[in-house]
């Protein structure tokens, strides 16, 4: 035995960059050469060759190593340096140190549930039947120990027992860490032996106790001697040893069965590994395991426990169990796998049967089938814990490959020393006898006999557990695949060969097995339904891609068996079968596969995965035939259908869905609405038409018709899909065209839907009469119901809103408001042109007369509508009582009778249509055509009968409304009169030719001319058109020219003279120039008495004074000449004398007489001041108002002419003054006496009464520029104090020359004039301050100025403004210069 060094011995650690770190143990005084000396041993380097350093100095081999302990440390870090480790020297790879390599193993081997799975597959390479893990708490006695240092190993502790007994081969196993012997044996689970090294991530110290020995490893090599990593007793030859050591081996009995008396026979019959809890970081691991992970490492195995067993062949069972401190143990949880109760043998046998084709496989003999075995598995579970059982079923299927069928796996079987084994597991469930099937929501993963960890790299998307012989990656966690970089791994390419060939027979295998129990055990507690095999079938998109390989050959084969479940109950192959996609628990589904299975064809349904297999995976020859609307149909053309009407419909239902409406042919599945069954047929007569009625069109707006109309309670969905198929059309693909329609089916349309109505209507009255008797709700006559002709109104108005032609004729208009108790009315028909008129007495009321009239004229009168005509288009028939529409039913009328009917009328009849037909707001040409008859109008003029006249307008005129001619004058002409305003309206709408009055005046002169008037008619029309002469010339110029031509003046003579040959009456000169002449010279009392008259005559040519002859004034002489030859001539009426008389121009041909007389020829100024002078004169006389009003005119516009003519006058000469007390009275001063108002002043007058010295004001009408040309002063330099007249007067103080040009002086730039109102403005608190240069001259306004000086002021300025307002002391300091 080695001694037990020190436990407190320096670690001493040599590293080198070729052979790694070396970690001894030694005293404090060992040697540097026995350290040498130990390298030596392991790496084979010569102790003359080696150099050692410590801390960057070479050492001395006779240096003691406990001199280089550093203080608060055991360990001597050392570098080596070697002449063979440089070159020219030894050279070789060396093993890492023990612990450095079981540090790597961990790192690939994560700790978790992996741990317990790796135990577990020693215990089934062990050929074990059980497998426990016990918790153990204990703490155990340290006296008699191997060593001190066991010390730390001897409490809590995880046990593993097995039943089975370690071989000779399982202990030399145990200590080759890098080799593993399971590697001999294929069918070894745990075949890498490095995978049991995953327990350092517990423990440091595990033993191992089996059969006959106990044994314990040390990785760390310090607690058994240096360079020594375990020791092992013998029962038999080392009981004294063990005996001693009590304490060292107390924790190995009292477990599972393990007493003293099992030590002293000298051997157990089991296995048992005890691994201590690391409680303190060591260099292997610094994980610390505690009672927390060790439950942790349960419950991760819990998490797979109910498939841990699955494809194990030896371990039937597996437990957890803790104990505590106090020495309790209890059983946490508990899995075992059970035989087939029905069949114990059946797994024995199987695993008997699969050993014999391993053997065969591993002896080479050939075989080109797979050897399949299958057996019932049951699992239990039972959770201490949460005090749950749970049992699941399942069915296993094993598989060997046979030797011959794929020669690569076979080679790489023998190189990889692998075996072509497969298991795949089915899960089975009961849920209830009806609805038996795998496992719901159940994912397939990968197995390599023990379930790989769970993740996405174990599932494989099957409804399988799927266990093999598979390649793994070093740590066993998931399955080598072939990648880019590893394209060539023979493990890699081994895993694709096993699922391409061996895996799909094994599937296939086990679904045929699962049917052949289901068939076997149909009448037993079978945990698998028939419908419930399908749950084994992969589903193609949920498999994951590496696993997919395994569906080709698999269902290659499968689907060649009769694998598929009818409804019938039957199993048949997929090309006996008829898949069903419908709903079974649906009344349509069901019903349709009641017919089909009575028709004998086998319906299956099968679930979506199933579905997917077979449109993916039949034969392209094959034919997967499906329960569809078409198969339904070929049947029931077989097979004619005899069930109820409910099933008809449900058959018709789904024999829509695929909207094939032209295979509906032959079906007699069309339901009628008098509850009968058509056949489907392809007629298009209307007389086959089944017609679908719908909202817009109900089947009760066609009583009588239920035979031709599809019934209208089948399903909406049925409807819609039975509108379809009216709507559809067979395909025709010549010229284009669209086809004949599918099916007889016709869905009602405006069009068909008028055609029927009319049907009805005819059948109900055949006769033509306008109005037909009505009895409504007459089966016998087939007369509709009240409600019926409603409907058919809402109908029209619905769908016939733009056009009623389609019902031309029809009996649809009420002749009264209807009631549903009225047992006779009359219907009126909808007829163009419509004498139908509908009068409204709320609106409008009419008169019975001329309701009267419209009757005679052929009018049909309604009085109310009744509320159903709302029609839009009823205005085309039935017409409001207007002049317009009642126009239309004259149309109907002949001309001729329509004339003479009219012409009957009464004198008011006439007047009551014409005030009717007025109302007109518009008029066509046949309607104007029509009023053109119609004798209705008055004509104008005076009758010889003193009554009316009437007649039409064809060919006539109309005195136009505004036209005038003279009162009771007979006319010559037909003129028709518009004595109101219906004629104005109706002879403006005719586009009569209308007469004005110089028109009509035309006629009637032209009359004058003929004789047609006596001459008192002739002075009376004269006389009118003299009074209205203004008004006949704006509208004719021509009227003067044809009354100046007419003789109409007749003289006391009895001569009658035109206006021209005679003088106006009222011109004075002519009046003295005639004196005694008067009736031969001037026109009559007649024609003198109104002013209008005369002035009239004027513009007919009265002669003027102009217009006076040579010959007229020669016997004027002559006249002159007589009056004095007379004894006392008359001169105060003969001569009158102006100041001034200017001869009118007409005159001036006789200015050689004037001039000879003495006349002045040209005005000169003298003549005008000799005129103002004889005025001054004159006021100073008692003068009337009129005379100083017009001497004023006259000094004024004598004034205008001097201004404008630029005559110079005297100060003296005197201009008319402003009297203030009497404005009308003229009054005269001197120039230089008066004064011009230039100023508005209030209060005028008393100013001029207050002033200290008199002013004179000339006359408001003289001009300012007259009276500043006459240098008349101005009132407002006039006045010595200006405050008299509102003004403030306002002036600078001070000597202003002086003082302006002192500040100017100071303010020498420009610029400082905004600066200094800037800051003013400032002062002020103004917010705002703004400047404006203006360039306006303001040559305008420069008249009222208050002083003529000021002009100069009103010319261009710049303006500054600011928001603040001038206070009192603001207008003080302005007015001193300098603010003073």
């Amino acid at each position: 035995m080695a001694s037990c060094p020190d436990p407190w011995a320096p670690w001493v650690t040599v590293r080198h960059e070729c052979i790694g770190p070396r970690s001894y143990r030694v005293s404090p005084s060992t040697s540097v050469q026995d350290v040498k000396q130990m390298l030596y041993e392991e790496t084979d380097l010569p102790v003359k060759e080696q150099r050692l350093f410590h801390n960057g100095r070479m050492l001395d081999d006779k240096v003691q190593i406990g001199s280089l302990v550093p203080a608060g440390s055991p360990e001597v870090p050392m570098t080596l340096e070697g002449r063979g480790l440089k070159g020219g020297g030894r050279f070789g790879q060396t093993t890492p140190p023990l612990v450095e390599f079981l540090k790597d193993i961990l790192r690939r081997y994560p700790e978790g549930g992996q741990i317990l799975k790796e135990l577990i597959q020693n215990a089934e390479d062990a050929g074990a039947t059980e497998v426990k893990f016990l918790y153990d708490e204990t703490e155990y006695g340290v006296e008699s120990l191997w060593s001190p240092d066991m010390a730390q190993h001897q409490g809590t502790a995880l046990y593993v027992y097995n039943d089975a007994v370690f071989t000779v081969e399982d202990w030399n196993g145990i200590q080759e860490i890098a080799r593993s012997r399971k590697r001999d044996d294929p069918l070894k689970v745990g075949r890498f032996g490095i995978g049991f090294n995953s327990v350092y991530h517990i423990t440091d110290v595990p033993s191992i106790f089996s059969g006959e020995q106990i044994a314990m490893l040390d990785p760390h090599q310090t607690l058994f001697g240096v360079n020594e990593s375990g020791q092992c007793w013998n029962l038999k030859t080392d009981i004294k040893e063990i005996t001693e050591l009590s304490d060292q081996f107390a924790p190995y009995t009292g477990i599972f069965g393990i007493s003293e008396k099992t030590v002293w026979d000298g051997s157990f019959p089991g296995t048992l590994f005890r691994f201590p809890l690391r409680v303190r970081p060591s260099q292997l691991s610094g994980n610390i395991y505690n009672k927390e992970k060790v439950l942790e490492l349960f419950e991760s195995f819990k998490a797979d426990a109910d498939t841990v067993l699955l494809f194990l062949k030896s371990v039937q069972k597996i437990s957890l169990h803790v104990r505590e401190c106090d020495g309790t143990e209890r059983v946490l949880f508990e899995v075992t796998a059970a035989e087939n109760p029905d069949d114990k043998l059946e797994k024995p046998n199987a695993l008997k049967t699969l050993c014999q084709a391993v053997d065969s496989y591993s002896n080479g003999v050939p075989s080109s089938v797979v050897t399949c075995v299958t057996y019932q598995l049951h699992m239990e579970t039972q959770d201490e814990t949460s005090k749950e059982t749970q049992r699941t079923t399942w069915l296993v299927c094993n598989g060997v490959g046979g030797r011959g069928m794929c020669a690569e796996l076979d080679s790489l079987a023998d190189d990889l020393k692998f075996m072509p084994t497969i298991g795949i597991a089915l899960p089975l469930t009961v849920i209830d006898q009806e609805d038996r099937g795998a496992t719901p929501g159940f994912s397939g993963r990968a197995f390599c006999f023990l379930p790989l960890p769970p993740g996405e790299e174990s599932e494989t998307g099957l409804p399988v557990h799927v266990s093999g012989f598979f390649g793994l990656t070093d740590n066993r966690r998931s399955i080598k695949w072939r990648e880019v970089d590893q394209w060539r791994d023979p493990a890699a390419l081994w895993n694709e060969l096993l699922i391409i060939s061996v895996i799909p027979k094994a599937y296939f295998t086990l679904i045929v097995e699962a049917i052949k129990r289901v068939q076997a055990k149909k009448d037993q507690d079978f945990p698998l339904s028939p419908t419930g095999t399908y749950g084994a079938w992969p589903d193609p998109k949920q498999v994951k891609t590496r696993w997919t390989p395994i569906l080709q050959p698999l269902f290659h084969e499968l689907l060649q068996q009769q694998v598929i479940y009818s409804l019938s109950e039957s199993w048949v192959g997929v090309d006996q079968a008829v898949f069903s996609e419908l709903d079974t628990d649906d009344d349509i589904s069901e019903t349709i596969i009641g017919y089909l299975q009575s028709s004998g064809i086998q319906v299956a349904k099968v679930p979506a995965a199933v579905d997917c297999v077979l449109a993916s995976y039949v034969a392209e020859s094959a034919e997967v035939k499906k329960v569809t609307p078409s198969l339904l149909r070929q049947t029931i053309r077989k097979c004619k259908h005899k069930g109820p009407s409910q099933e008809k419909l449900l058959l018709l239902e789904f024999a829509l869905s695929d909207a094939n409406y032209s295979d509906l042919i032959g079906l007699e599945l069309l339901p009628l609405q008098d509850e009968t069954f058509a056949s489907f047929s392809s007629s298009v007569s209307e007389k086959d038409a089944i017609y679908i009625a719908s909202e817009a069109f109900p089947r009760s707006l066609y009583p009588g018709l239920e035979r031709r109309f599809l019934l209208e309670a089948v399903k909406p969905s049925v409807m819609d899909s039975l509108k379809k198929a009216a709507k559809s059309r067979v395909q025709q693909f010549h010229w284009g065209c669209s086809g004949r329609p599918c099916t007889q089916l016709q869905v009602l349309n405006p069009e068909r839907s008028a055609r029927l109505i009319k049907e009805i209507l005819s059948t109900a009255w055949p006769t033509r009469d306008f109005s037909v008797e009505w009895e409504p709700g007459n089966k016998e006559l087939k007369h509709p119901t009240v409600s019926w002709l409603k409907m058919v109104w809402k109908h029209l108005y619905m769908d016939f809103s733009e056009d009623l032609n389609t019902f031309e004729d029809m009996p649809l208009i009420p002749l009264m408001p209807l009631e549903e108790s009225m047992s006779t009315a009359k219907l009126l028909r909808l007829k163009t042109p419509s004498p139908i008129i509908h009068v409204d007495d709320e609106e409008a009321p009419i008169s019975e007369s001329l309701l009267d009239i419209l009757e005679k004229l052929g009018g049909v009168v309604i009085k109310k509508l009744d509320s159903c005509l709302q029609h839009p288009q009823l205005k085309c028939y039935i017409h409001p009582c207007s002049p317009g529409m009642f126009l239309q039913v004259l149309h109907r009328l002949p001309t001729q009778r329509l004339s003479s009917q009219v012409s009957a009328f009464s004198a008011e009849e006439k007047i009551t249509l014409r005030k009717f037909l007025a109302g007109l707001s518009d008029i066509t040409e046949k309607e104007k055509h029509t009023l053109l008859d119609l004798a209705i109008f008055e004509k104008a003029g005076a009758s010889a009968e003193g009554t009316s006249a009437f007649t039409s307008m064809r060919g006539a005129k109309a005195l136009h409304h505004r036209a005038k001619y003279p009162p009771d004058v007979k006319l010559s002409e037909n003129l028709v009169a518009c004595h109101d305003e219906e004629s104005i309206r109706l002879i403006k709408m005719l586009n009569v030719e209308q007469v004005k009055t110089t028109e009509c005046l035309k006629m009637i002169i032209q009359d004058i001319d003929k004789g047609f008037y006596s001459k008192d008619e002739t002075t009376q029309i004269m006389l009118w058109a003299l009074k209205h002469l203004g008004f006949l010339k704006n509208e004719n110029s021509s009227v003067i020219g044809w009354l100046s031509a007419l003789k109409f003046i007749e003289l006391p003579c009895g001569r009658s003279v035109k206006a021209s040959d005679i003088f106006d009456p009222e011109l004075e000169i002519l009046q003295h120039l005639f004196y005694k002449e008067e009736k031969t010279r001037f026109p009559t009392s007649t024609f003198t008495t109104s002013p209008d008259i005369l002035h009239s005559l004027r513009q007919l040519g009265l002669r003027n004074e102009v217009q006076v002859s040579e010959k007229d004034v020669l016997k004027v002489a002559k006249r002159i000449e007589e009056l004095q030859s007379s004894e006392e001539p008359e001169w105060d009426l003969i001569i009158k004398k102006p100041y001034l008389y200017s001869l009118p121009k007409t005159m001036r041909k006789f200015h050689k007489l004037f001039k000879f007389c003495g006349s002045v020829e040209e005005v000169v100024p003298s003549h005008v001041f000799d005129v103002i002078a004889t005025i001054q004169k004159r006021c100073d006389e008692e003068i009337s108002k009129e005379e100083s009003k017009h001497n004023i005119l006259l000094l004024i516009n004598i004034l205008r002419w001097l201004y404008n003519n630029q005559i110079p006058v005297d100060t003296n000469m005197h201009l008319p003054i402003l009297c203030y007390k009497n404005s009308s009275k003229l009054a005269m001063k001197p120039i230089h006496e008066c004064t011009y108002c230039d100023i508005k002043v209030d209060d005028l007058n008393d100013l001029l009464e207050d002033a200290s010295e008199p002013i004179i004001l000339v006359h408001d009408d003289i001009p300012m520029k007259t009276a500043e040309w006459l240098k008349v002063p101005c009132l407002s330099t006039r006045l010595i104090n200006p405050e008299n007249l509102g003004f403030e007067q306002s002036g600078q103080q001070e000597p202003l020359t002086v003082r302006i040009k002192n500040i100017l002086e100071e303010y020498p730039s420009v610029a400082d004039i905004f600066k200094e109102l800037l800051q003013n403005a400032d002062d002020a608190s103004a917010t705002e301050c703004s400047f404006l240069i203006d360039m306006r001259k303001n040559n305008d306004i420069r008249e009222n100025l208050l002083d003529p000086g000021m002009i100069i002021c009103h010319g261009p300025s710049l303006w500054s403004f600011n928001n603040a307002v001038f206070t009192d002391t603001d207008f003080l300091n302005i007015t001193r210069l300098g603010g003073q």
